[in-house]
């Protein structure tokens, strides 16, 4: 019996030190408008608990905020919980990082932005030259598109 309580107790510490307390936020940005949500994934129910937004070079604390309750996904992680961190109506420019600190330990997010327009600047020149690289330019595959335009067309 005294080992199967050690075995339970060494199982239980080994998942306590590997599970992971993750935040998870858009690290492309946001703009100061825009809805703002971060996702705290945790292993455990936490009864409360506040996070805070913090300045990515300072340091200092610009906006708290109490978490969402509890939810969790089938299809995630089983047994994890997820936490809305909604910091929507926070709107100042910068760089910054989500925090949320359980017990004595302190999780951080990574570094995201806030500015206007930042999913346009950071994005459309990546998805134009996706599409520009996408199309049929090629002597070979014009030639290919011309075939696949007959077999298309209904002949009478």
């Amino acid at each position: 019996m005294l080992k199967l309580k050690c075995a339970l107790l060494v199982l239980f510490l080994s998942f306590s030190m590997y599970s992971k307390t993750i935040i998870h936020v858009n690290q492309v940005g946001f703009d100061p408008k825009s809805p703002k949500i971060a996702i705290i994934e945790y292993y455990n129910n936490l009864l409360s608990g506040t996070f805070d937004v913090v300045d990515a070079e300072s340091g200092k604390t610009v906006f708290t905020s109490k978490i969402g309750k509890a939810e969790s996904v089938e299809d995630w992680k089983l047994g994890n919980f997820y936490y809305k961190a909604d910091f929507s109506s926070f709107q100042k420019p910068g760089n910054y990082k989500i925090t949320f600190k359980i017990a004595d330990q302190i999780y951080t997010s990574a570094r995201f932005s806030i500015e206007e327009n930042i999913l346009a600047k950071k994005t459309i020149s990546a998805i134009v030259h996706y599409y520009n690289k996408q199309r049929a330019n090629t002597p070979e595959e014009l030639e290919a598109d011309k075939n696949m335009l007959l077999f298309g067309s209904s002949k009478k």
